[in-house]
């Protein structure tokens, strides 16, 4: 289980049975994997865009994918 894990950038608890687990745990199991695993992918994206945009949006303007929602 921990190659896997290790492979697809997941937190082991999450490949694990969670037969205890309680709505608050989960919540925050979420939350973590959101901003450890997922997030940081998509600053990747956002870096990827930002560096093959439009002429004038390399002169300031940037995109940013907005993840708040997701992480409240």
């Amino acid at each position: 289980m921990e190659e896997v894990s290790r492979a697809f950038g997941v937190p082991t608890v999450f490949l694990a049975e969670l037969e205890d687990a309680t709505l608050s745990n989960v919540s925050t199991l979420e939350r973590f994997m959101w901003r450890n695993t997922i997030v940081p992918e998509l600053r990747l994206i956002e870096d990827s865009l930002n560096r093959s945009g439009e002429p004038s949006a390399r002169g300031g303007d940037r995109s940013a994918l907005d993840t708040q929602q997701t992480l409240r």
